[in-house]
């Protein structure tokens, strides 16, 4: 049993790295010193964003009148209920279209703010990675869609991600629209 003790305190034994940090003190000294200073100039080089954030809840997309006059006794056809998964991957399909990123570009010039050239032949690319880099959405534990925006001007941070979060219900209601159109012209 003693012999077993002695092997488990040598194991754990630190004497060997306190006498290289005692032998070595004044190298890693100056090593602490030059990342410090490294880092506070990294921090000062890079610029500096702001980030807004809306969160919004999809709604289900019930018929009123079936809601109302229907009963149903699971209770899922309620009008004032949130939306569940499916609403909410419907949401995020709609945010990662183009149609949002079109209007935003056509209403705040993010060309311009993100200095992309008119002449570059890669302008929709670039700006498309600029967005993916700046914008980011993502489902949360509660089904809910959490919209992420940074930007170098927190005003800005702030318009883009309310405009994103009423784009989103514009594209929604023209899609609809255009499929009731469609249906009333079949019919």
């Amino acid at each position: 049993m003693t012999n077993m003790t002695t092997k488990s305190t040598s194991f754990f034994n630190s004497s060997p790295l306190i006498k290289v940090v005692l032998k070595h003190w004044k190298s890693l000294m100056y090593v602490g010193i030059a990342a410090a200073i490294l880092s506070a100039v990294v921090s000062l080089v890079i610029p500096e964003k702001f980030k807004s954030t809306v969160v919004l809840f999809p709604a289900q997309t019930n018929s009123l009148a079936k809601s109302l006059f229907v009963e149903d006794p699971t209770g899922k056809k309620d009008v004032l209920a949130f939306g569940e998964e499916e609403q909410a991957e419907q949401m995020l399909q709609i945010l990662y279209s183009d149609q949002i990123l079109s209007k935003l570009n056509e209403k705040y010039n993010l060309m311009r703010h993100y200095e992309i050239e008119d002449d570059d032949p890669y302008r929709y690319t670039n700006l498309g990675k600029e967005f993916e880099d700046n914008v980011s959405f993502n489902r949360t534990q509660y089904q809910s869609i959490e919209i992420s925006v940074l930007d170098h001007y927190p005003d800005t941070a702030a318009m883009l991600a309310n405009d994103i979060s009423a784009f989103i219900y514009s594209v929604k209601n023209r899609v609809q629209q255009e499929r009731a159109t469609l249906a009333s012209e079949i019919l």
